[in-house]
């Protein structure tokens, strides 16, 4: 078993909650005080008993938005206004590529039609996501017997939502997962959304079946270059299951990278 993988089980068996373990540089005073008051607002009105009965730390502790006065995992993503100041890749990335796979270009040689790194609160990833969807699908219109217009999306927008808000809420929030992004990938007849794994790495070498260049590898994981490189490109080096085209001069400007 990999170490995730024993991390996971042990996870399963203690009942770790890795969305409410602290983060201990973070700060309250940098939480969004207005979606904070709403959060509250919104918790009393469900739950009257607790508007009577405690301060509103109380109900942050309750509520795992903090533990023992430090914010949680779960807090910063939820109310920080840059949660990726403390986590820069618990974010989205999302793409839109011109065929039916990554790597298939378009007419004009394009690779990627739009693409976009979304960050923020998870409320705001949200919203953000749902309209680099809706920007990016087809549209029909459809003239009805009154002779009034109606537009129809490509891909239903309540059903987006809906996937994008389950990967925001349910992906794997662990130590051994917290360098990767969610993916969002809209192809040229289907959208998909991949939620952080740790199977980064094998998408990079599916990606590479042809050689490819830093800037592209960098543009598929989201990541930084200095993160991608040592943590996954040279990693795969090593191991011998990725190659480089020009692997007498590892850091020339023309250098790419393929399968091996």
């Amino acid at each position: 078993m990999s170490e995730y993988e024993i991390y996971s089980y042990d996870a399963f068996r203690k009942r770790i909650h890795d969305d409410i373990r602290k983060v201990e540089n973070a700060k309250l005073s940098l939480f969004d005080k207005e979606r904070l008051n709403e959060y509250f607002t919104a918790v009393r009105r469900e739950r009257k008993n607790l508007s009577d009965n405690i301060f509103e730390s109380e109900l942050l502790e309750l509520m795992g938005v903090t533990a023992d006065g430090v914010p949680t995992l779960a807090g910063v993503m939820t109310f920080s206004k840059y949660p990726q100041g403390y986590f820069p890749q618990l974010c989205i990335t999302a793409v839109v590529v011109p065929g039916t796979e990554i790597g298939e270009l378009g007419d004009n040689g394009e690779r990627f039609i739009d693409n976009q790194r979304i960050t923020g609160s998870i409320p705001e990833m949200l919203e953000d996501a749902v309209d680099f969807v809706r920007r990016n699908s087809r549209t029909q219109t459809i003239i009805n017997d009154d002779g009034q217009r109606k537009d129809k999306y490509e891909y239903p927008m309540k059903a987006v939502r809906e996937a994008i808000l389950n990967a925001l809420v349910h992906r794997d929030y662990s130590i051994h997962t917290e360098n990767v992004p969610i993916r969002i990938e809209m192809y040229r007849f289907k959208t998909e959304s991949m939620s952080g794994k740790t199977d980064i790495k094998a998408g990079v070498l599916d990606f590479c079946e042809i050689p490819r260049t830093r800037a592209e590898l960098q543009q598929l994981t989201g990541f930084s270059r200095f993160y991608m490189m040592t943590s996954i490109v040279n990693p795969l080096i090593e191991s011998g299951k990725l190659k480089m085209t020009i692997p007498d001069k590892p850091k020339s400007k023309y250098q790419k990278y393929f399968k091996a």
